[in-house]
């Protein structure tokens, strides 16, 4: 269209009215704009030279008016019943819909996702294969003034002869593989080293293909109950658990999977992303069980030990009093001693309730997981949301004053001089130096590196303790990051 055979006006006046078109109304308008665009460009030059008065009526006859009045009129109803309902902007893109709609459709991507996963299965490394990998490293590798070693013309002998004998390990060969290792002034890489990163490929391989087969509806992510399935898949493959009992299984796999959620799902949408799974540390932690010997310190610092599931089980087992399974704030109050502020253990059933005025084992373990992982910021997310009494997404001098004078009323700080709660806010402002002044946000807790500090000063009598003993005890872990 030559915008051009028009005068400016007119042009400016038709481009204003039609820009604003929507799909539904996209081929019925275009056809009309096309031949009223074709009319005005053929009568364009004569109408200027008689008269120009004659451009003020665009379309060539009322039919066509009509016509283009009509849909945009049903265009403006339809966008003024969008924006009442919510919905401003027009959607484009519409994702699988979870619910089964359409019984054919959901059979054919179940079959579909079930082919695929059972031809992954399929190109799955066995262990045969890495003992053919193994003894096919000692034939091709040489051992020149040290360990036995490959250059990249052995490397490719060793890949032409693999794909003959086992094709599955083909990934494994990849000339990007071979540059990522380290090799020596000569150009040579270890047979060990080479052999170590072909058995983690092989193993996120298997842990993709695992997770992968609890994923139902084929999106990449993960429920909860799909990642308790998951773990129970494991257990019996991990010698560290060979000491758990049968009938603690179901109980294992929720405080395992809370881990996962709790870092992973700090949003609380019920879902974790399995890229986000197979690459966090998490994962890797719980892989260590594989080992058949743990050192005492890594076992106890494990979530996923025997030892710490049971101390964590047995916590709170100790915590319900009346064995109803739930826990309410008076046997909140008990936790660990009784170190928790009475405030807190208010915040946290205001905030965290499950039932009833109660918390289920599920809340319990994100507490737990909050106070042994202080530091990260999914914790210091989850006590700033308890912090924030008054729910402004900052902590100002209030919530401060409200903890605080509920720390000086603990017993257990009785040896203790009172300090002033003006003092407190003042020194609280100064650790954290937020950017506006007399508002703590999330991220001036996270920028400031002091943030666990502070929720423990304000929460657990302990941490009180610790913090105003700080300069008789100075300890070398202070500023130890996550």
């Amino acid at each position: 269209v030559h915008w051009g055979l028009l005068p400016v006006p007119q042009s400016s006046q038709l481009f204003h009215r039609f820009s604003s078109l929507r799909a539904f109304a996209f081929q019925e308008s275009m056809e009309t704009l096309r031949k009223c665009l074709a009319k005005a460009a053929a009568q364009a030059p004569r109408a200027q030279a008689a008269e120009p008065a004659q451009h003020s009526q665009f379309f060539g006859n009322q039919e066509e008016e009509d016509i283009f009045n009509a849909t945009f009129d049903l265009f403006l109803k339809r966008t003024q019943r969008d924006q009442d309902a919510g919905h401003p902007v027009n959607r484009f893109y519409f994702g699988r819909s979870t619910q089964q709609q359409d019984p054919l459709q959901d059979k054919l991507f179940e079959i579909s996702r079930e082919v695929h996963l059972t031809q992954k299965t399929a190109e799955a490394i066995e262990n045969e294969d890495i003992a053919l990998l193994w003894s096919s490293l000692q034939k091709f590798g040489k051992k020149v003034d040290g360990p036995l070693s490959l250059d990249y013309d052995d490397f490719c002998e060793l890949r032409t002869a693999m794909r003959e004998e086992c094709p599955n390990l083909e990934p494994c060969f990849s000339p990007s593989l071979f540059a990522r290792l380290p090799r020596d002034r000569d150009g040579r890489v270890t047979a060990d080293t080479f052999m170590d990163l072909a058995l983690w490929k092989i193993h996120l391989y298997r842990l993709r293909l695992s997770l992968c087969l609890e994923d139902s509806l084929g999106n990449g992510t993960l429920t909860e109950e799909q990642l308790q399935s998951f773990i129970m898949d494991q257990i019996p493959m991990l010698p560290q658990l060979r000491a758990l009992d049968e009938s603690f299984y179901q109980t294992y796999v929720v405080l395992a999977a809370r881990k996962f959620f709790f870092f992973l799902d700090p949003n609380r949408r019920g879902i974790v992303k399995i890229q986000d799974v197979m690459a966090s540390d998490i994962i890797s932690e719980f892989r260590d069980l594989k080992e058949e010997h743990l050192d005492p310190v890594l076992e106890n610092s494990n979530w996923f030990s025997v030892s710490s599931v049971t101390r964590v089980h047995a916590e709170y087992l100790e915590l319900d009093a009346d064995h109803s399974g739930l826990l309410d704030e008076r046997e909140f109050l008990s936790f660990r001693d009784g170190c928790l502020t009475p405030a807190i253990v208010n915040r946290v059933f205001q905030e965290c309730t499950s039932y009833r005025g109660q918390i289920d084992y599920k809340v319990y373990l994100d507490f737990v997981l909050a106070t042994t992982y202080l530091k990260s910021p999914q914790a210091l997310k989850y006590f700033f949301r308890l912090l924030d009494v008054r729910q402004l997404n900052y902590i100002d001098a209030y919530s401060i004053n409200y903890f605080w004078k509920s720390m000086m009323q603990h017993p257990n700080i009785r040896d203790f001089q009172p300090i002033d709660p003006l003092i407190a806010i003042s020194e609280v402002f100064d650790m954290i130096k937020p950017e506006e002044q007399g508002k703590i946000t999330f991220k001036d807790l996270v920028r400031s590196g002091k943030g666990a500090d502070l929720c423990s000063l304000l929460t657990d009598t302990n941490g009180f303790i610790a913090y105003e003993s700080r300069e008789d005890n100075p300890s070398e872990d202070d500023d130890e990051d996550f």
